[in-house]
């Protein structure tokens, strides 16, 4: 059975049960003993938590009554904090005796306070907010001191509200921000952050939209969680260290380094300086010396899409997207990020961190900085937003999960046995590593799915084969799980072979990369 709620906003899904609950919350979702004068973002200090001397800032939680929760629920809560951990410097942690921490527990309501309240806060989860990484990321960006996108002193730039479609006695939750005690971080507004509201929030009916978007290219609301854009405001408001979180903040910002590298499966964007275009980088970091001067693709209308070509990563252009901008440069190495394992006791919490870090990719808003081989008989493509293939009775009819992109090897007008080839980034651990992916192979003339592994900076090219299959393999999407073991730099590299026909679509989707062996 479909999920009912799989296609409402992160926000909407915590709005819409919070209204069943019947529970009066600021702004559909905020407990109201934060009579919030911050609006975006705080500014206070003693708002924000502290953060140690190793650059890493440390927040104690407890889940109350464990039990109350689903398994699955727990799972994505903590998969949530982990992603906190390896794409900034917040890192969640279970609480010894600090005063100050998260009391997460099962509730009627999906709701929080804004900001460190200093001892004990807590944050609510019901059963629907905690079955989805979204809803979590968005009560745990308000616990470190966010409120929603729309309140941002500068929406009505960006966004029109529709005061007539909303519900009596909800207009004060559209309220805009005034200028004191918050702050705009000098980044831009985004339509599809975790903490937007969606296009029909507290509408009269729930069909009416209460708010427009003014550029009809951006769609108002995310159901994926973060964005870029997300990550980007965390770093910033925490003034997190590219050494600490591997995202480097740019050097025009006020508390910027001069580092300007790529990590963590990103890609960096390149400005076009001669026609004064600029572009943003997919991580988030536009890359001039000017914030505000952010130049987007003109269309969310996209075709299906090939990769970037060669091995050697150079500079390549992109399609037109909504989401991708026009040029990337690949970066040469990705660095996992490190988590806590072990912390002392005491409101200055210190960390100790191991290499333990997941790399995610579900290329539903970049590649991840996979590129084509240049020695490739044909390329991979880039699906549409929750759509197929364009062939019939071959490929998958939508991602893994239902509603996001994958890639995939179009049979359509290739030769049999024609190969292409798409490789990772080049990722600097060693030891044993899991890989797991998702794969769909459905079709009469479906040739091979093959995963290899390339070892970076040796003597010679050492590729060996991971993992493969042939054939048709249902209809459907099946998960891939391997081990193995590296004493250099790699690469992973899939490479789907044609088949007999052009029945014989290829796809993959939702690639992770842990340290650490599967088992």
């Amino acid at each position: 059975m479909k999920d009912p709620d799989e296609n409402k906003t992160d926000v909407d899904l915590i709005i819409t049960g919070n209204e069943d609950a019947d529970e009066d919350l600021l702004e559909g979702d905020i407990l109201d003993d934060t009579k919030s004068q911050f609006r975006t973002a705080v500014r206070s200090e003693r708002k924000k938590w502290p953060k140690n001397a190793d650059g890493i800032v440390v927040i104690p939680y407890v889940i109350i009554s464990q039990q109350e929760f689903l398994e699955r629920h727990v799972n994505q809560i903590e998969a949530v904090m982990e992603e906190f951990a390896a794409r900034t410097c917040l890192h969640f942690v279970p609480r010894t005796d600090q005063r100050s921490y998260l009391r997460i527990k099962r509730a009627r309501t999906c709701s929080t306070t804004v900001g460190r309240k200093g001892g004990p806060q807590t944050v609510n989860l019901n059963g629907v907010c905690a079955k989805r990484k979204g809803p979590i990321q968005h009560e745990l960006m308000h616990t470190i001191g966010f409120l929603h996108e729309q309140s941002r002193a500068d929406r009505d730039k960006h966004i029109k509200i529709l005061w007539d479609n909303i519900k009596t006695g909800r207009k004060a939750n559209f309220k805009a921000a005034g200028v004191k005690g918050y702050t705009l971080l000098g980044l831009p507004y985004d339509t599809r952050s975790v903490m937007h509201y969606g296009p029909k929030a507290f509408s009269t009916n729930r069909r009416l939209p209460t708010m427009v978007s003014k550029d009809p290219t951006k769609r108002i609301g995310g159901t994926r969680g973060w964005t870029n854009l997300d990550v980007l405001k965390v770093n910033t408001l925490y003034k997190c260290d590219a050494t600490v979180t591997g995202k480097p903040i740019p050097k025009w910002h006020p508390h910027g380094d001069k580092q300007e590298q790529a990590t963590q499966g990103t890609t960096e964007l390149t400005p076009t300086h001669a026609g004064k275009q600029t572009t943003a980088r997919e991580d988030g970091w536009p890359t001039n010396e000017n914030p505000k001067s952010v130049t987007m693709p003109p269309s969310d209308t996209m075709p299906s899409v090939t990769m970037p070509t060669s091995d050697t990563m150079p500079s390549v252009t992109m399609p037109t997207s909504d989401t991708i901008p026009t040029s990337v440069t690949m970066p040469t190495s990705v660095t996992l990020s490190t988590v806590p394992l072990e912390m002392t006791t005491g409101e200055t919490t210190t960390a100790t961190r191991v290499r333990r870090t997941r790399v995610v990719c579900t290329f539903d808003e970049d590649l991840c900085g996979f590129t084509q081989g240049t020695r490739n008989d044909f390329n991979w493509s880039w699906s549409q937003e929750g759509k197929g293939t364009p062939s019939r009775r071959t490929g998958p009819k939508s991602d893994h999960t239902g509603h996001g992109r994958f890639l995939f090897i179009e049979a359509t007008k290739k030769a049999p046995g024609k190969k292409a080839r798409g490789f990772s980034p080049v990722y600097n651990t060693t030891g044993p590593h899991c890989l797991t992916f998702y794969y769909n192979m459905k079709g009469q003339g479906i040739g091979s799915l093959n995963v290899y592994l390339r070892m970076v900076g040796m003597a010679t090219d050492d590729v060996r084969k991971l993992w493969s299959r042939s054939g048709p393999q249902g209809n459907r999407w099946s998960k891939a799980e391997v081990t193995f073991n590296t004493a250099a730099n790699f690469q992973v590299i899939f490479e789907g072979v044609r088949g007999t026909s052009s029945r014989g679509d290829i796809a993959i989707d939702d690639m992770t990369l842990d340290t650490g062996s599967c088992a």
